[in-house]
């Protein structure tokens, strides 16, 4: 043998010998002092990560853990340190305080104010999150948005336009006074409530002492953080009651799966310098204390409230200036801001992104942002039920990328062209003004990104909006093969600026008219004289779903979609993703997700009907996949 390969061997000898689990359960059994094993466990969770080396698992026991904890050590391939819950385990990353509550009508009727050390970024009231103002940008005299978004005002009459109906609670943490002030004016909203939307007229104003409430820590300090050690393994948890479930970063290939993350205003954010993690059969929620249905009377006050008073976006899972090659699958996000965002990035990062087979339901604004360099970037075979916006393009840089066989139901956007680069706000101290410029990363012009879009299916109003895209337009944009179920083609916003017309490039969709929207004339006229479409249907007829009521889009045999597509094993220099020659039966494929035959699919999938092809933890990527690292001075392309 070898004696590199001896040596390798001897390795996994002394980590199989070595491999311990370490014990941890809730006081009285355990012990601060105790050895850590069944018999025996300790009270810290921290305490028994500290122990923990390659190969060792630390296993907590029913009950909750009033912890935030970090990964000292890191593993190995097929070696990796694993954080596990028995079912019933939950780390609480809420701050461990008392809240001496006192009525504050100095501010408005109904605020209570409480001294909290610590910077508060999540409060929860019965497991729901109130809506956060931000302190900078809501204070007498200069908030960001005008008179009607100083907080006293926010605190006595809600958002301007419709009160309380959409947000019906909202919290401050000032942070100098090291105060935080909380007025619930209503109930929380009813996930049966009509979307007509409820009476709140007249203040209920709750006390929330006899409530139970917890507060929580910005995002930079999760429940769970990897940083600089690799190959760490997160399972089966319950993570809760702080701005961040999980932080990743600096770290190969680690894992978060079958864990319960929420409430979290970030269920998972893959930081700098994180490579090829993987997180899969994950459940992620934000659950608002107001109204979130996009389709809601109101819930246009809790975007509205976030994005000029609050602390804006929050995400299931953010990835943001990692090295990419992430597997994000089978994961289930609802009741959240967005699902799953690409942040701006720079070429070589956040590239060669694998997200399929994702749930997204019931969303304040978008399912995917696809912002960034998108470098081989795919996102296919996801259901999003339910947000503002399934899929919004995000003035991505370079692609090229790939979105595929994605179901849309229930949105009020389902693919938006989005020409707008991320801002960032500041006040100038001098003069006391707003300035908004671009985030600084990326490019800070809108450049010609590649984009494959195809195989989709939607049911939005408008097949595809485009919002603020000018200049350049999008035209290496290529629709191909998609069925929308739709009222018009196309829609260019804003009114009072719209885009310009469409310079993508498409053919082969299919477009069935829903309802009697007369702005459905032209569509066909207008598209064929962009030279988009000229061998689609534009069709008044039924779109052929099996039970479009039950969600159901499925085909049915008398569908127009059927053999309307075209062959894209042989349409491009080469097959798209998904399409490699014999992807279809038949003369020609059908438009759409899923071809005629093809059942409406279970997502996220079941996982054991995925076990041969979803590697154990701590096994990918393989040594010498890993051994490519890039250094700490380089990216990844």
């Amino acid at each position: 043998m070898h004696y590199a390969a001896r040596l390798l061997a001897f390795a996994l000898l002394l980590t199989t010998v070595r491999a311990a689990t370490i014990h941890v359960a809730p006081p009285p059994l355990g012990r601060p002092d105790a050895a850590g094993t069944a018999d025996a466990p300790l009270a810290s969770v921290q305490a028994a990560l500290d122990r923990a080396g390659a190969g060792d698992t630390v296993r907590l026991r029913a009950g909750v853990y009033r912890e935030r904890v970090a990964f000292k050590t890191g593993g190995r391939h097929n070696a990796p340190v694993t954080l596990e819950g028995e079912p019933g385990a939950i780390l609480d990353g809420s701050y461990p305080v008392r809240i001496d509550w006192e009525p504050a009508p100095d501010i408005a009727p109904g605020v209570y104010r409480a001294t909290v050390a610590e910077p508060v970024r999540l409060v929860t009231v019965e497991g729901r999150s109130i809506t956060m103002l931000r302190d900078d940008w809501v204070q007498p005299g200069r908030a960001r948005h005008g008179a009607d978004w100083e907080y006293p005002t926010l605190f006595r009459d809600g958002i301007a336009g419709s009160g309380w109906s959409g947000i019906r609670a909202l919290s401050l943490y000032q942070f100098r006074e090291k105060q935080l002030l909380l007025r619930l004016h209503s109930r929380a909203v009813s996930p049966d409530a009509p979307l007509s939307g409820e009476d709140t007229s007249v203040a209920l104003d709750p006390d929330p002492r006899e409530l139970a409430v917890t507060v929580g820590p910005p995002p930079d300090r999760p429940v769970v953080l990897i940083d600089g050690t690799d190959r760490c393994v997160v399972r089966g948890l319950t993570l809760r009651n702080a701005a961040t479930g999980v932080l990743i970063r600096n770290s190969l290939g680690s894992v978060v799966e079958d864990c319960v993350i929420g409430p979290a205003e970030e269920g998972i954010i893959l930081g700098a310098r994180a490579d090829r993690a993987t997180l899969r059969f994950n459940e992620i929620f934000w659950n608002p204390w107001g109204e979130n249905r996009p389709k809601a009377h109101a819930s246009w006050d809790l975007w509205t409230a976030n994005k000029r008073g609050g602390w804006s976006d929050k995400h299931g899972i953010k990835i943001n200036g990692s090295l990419g090659g992430h597997r994000i699958h089978d994961n289930f996000i609802h009741h959240h801001w967005d699902g799953i965002s690409v942040s701006p990035g720079d070429r070589g990062t956040d590239g060669g992104l694998r997200v399929h087979h994702n749930r997204l339901f019931t969303l304040v604004d978008d399912g995917f942002e696809t912002n960034g360099a998108q470098e081989d970037c795919h996102w296919n075979d996801n259901l999003i039920d339910g947000a503002l916006c399934a899929i919004r393009l995000k003035a991505p840089d370079y692609g090229p990328f790939y979105v595929y066989r994605n179901i849309l139901l229930n949105n009020k956007e389902d693919l938006r062209n989005f020409g707008r680069k991320d801002n960032v706000h500041r006040r100038d101290p001098r003069t006391g003004e707003w300035k908004t410029t671009v985030t600084g990363k990326g490019s800070p012009e809108i450049l010609p990104a590649v984009a494959y879009i195809y195989h989709n299916t939607g049911t939005s109003p408008a097949a595809v909006v485009s919002n603020a895209v000018y200049g350049i337009g999008v035209p290496d944009y290529h629709y191909f093969n998609n069925l929308f179920w739709c009222e018009v083609w196309w829609r260019g916003v804003p009114r009072a600026n719209p885009s310009i017309p469409p310079n993508w490039k498409g053919d082969h969709n299919v477009y069935t008219r829903r309802g009697d929207n007369p702005a459905w004339a032209g569509g066909e006229s207008q598209a064929h004289a962009l030279g988009i479409d000229r061998h689609g249907i534009f069709t008044t007829g039924d779109p052929g779903f099996a039970d479009i009521a039950a969600g159901n889009v499925s085909l049915r045999a008398d569908s127009p979609a059927r053999a309307r597509g075209a062959d894209l094993s042989a349409l491009f220099s080469k097959p798209l993703p998904g399409c490699e020659p014999g992807y279809f039966t038949g003369p020609a494929p059908d438009a759409g997700a899923l071809a005629y035959g093809q059942a409406l699919p279970q997502i996220p999938r079941p996982r054991t009907s995925i076990e041969n092809e979803s590697p154990p933890a701590g096994t990918w990527p393989d040594a010498e996949a890993a051994a490519d690292r890039p250094a700490k001075d380089s990216a990844r392309r």
